[in-house]
């Protein structure tokens, strides 16, 4: 009920739709028992999925503080399009995430911060970088002698530089399929709806991402 009501309130209010495609492989290693080092390549196409948008590589360092808490520190180099062609983005972020399993149910709450900066200028607030706050809410059911899961999420976006820190900017509802195969790989399949509250646009996206581990 809760997604059916976010549905409803994007369709009422988004002006500009698009449908896009996000594809990434994913690479994780463990260090020690509570360290572990990720790296991942994105390709982002949009304009219903006949330009290529952005390429994103990301490099991530994991803790896990306790049974329940973590806490992660990456930076992604990302080249983005833009009408004079692609420009490097620079973007740091630091997150906290409690996860708990409740029965076959699996909950996970995420706060991150995270700093762009932007190559591309075309307004003078452009040659400052950016901050953000993302909270989201995982929710996973996990099907007994089955290798796949479903899995739906909400994350709302708060621009930290403006004046009001809690209006939400942005919100993303995610619906997917976490499939487990062999040799310690994940298929994850996703249909992701970004709101922009700014621009009154919603973008709908089709996520594939393939990940492994070491």
């Amino acid at each position: 009920m809760l997604s059916v009501f976010f549905l409803s309130v994007i369709q009422l209010h988004a002006q500009e739709k698009d449908l896009a495609l996000w594809g990434e492989v994913a690479l994780k290693k463990d260090l020690t028992k509570k360290i572990s080092l990720g790296l991942s390549e994105e390709m982002r196409f949009n304009n219903n999925i006949s330009n290529l948008k952005a390429i994103n590589t990301e490099i991530q360092l994991s803790v896990k503080l306790s049974k329940i808490f973590k806490a992660d520190m990456a930076y992604r180099y990302g080249l983005n399009q833009h009408e004079n062609g692609f420009f490097a983005k620079h973007r740091f972020g630091i997150s906290l995430e409690a996860e708990k399993e409740f029965g076959s149910f699996d909950l996970a709450l995420r706060s991150r911060i995270l700093l762009y900066k932007d190559t591309y200028s075309n307004e003078q607030t452009d040659l400052y970088p950016n901050y953000e706050n993302r909270n989201r809410l995982k929710i996973g059911y996990n099907i007994r002698k089955f290798k796949t899961d479903p899995f739906f999420s909400i994350e709302s976006f708060h621009a930290i530089s403006n004046v009001s820190v809690l209006d939400i900017e942005g919100l993303r509802l995610s619906y997917g399929f976490v499939t487990k195969m062999k040799y310690k790989t994940k298929l994850n399949t996703a249909f992701i709806c970004n709101y922009n509250l700014l621009e009154k646009g919603t973008e709908y996206v089709i996520n594939i991402a393939f990940s492994k581990e070491f």
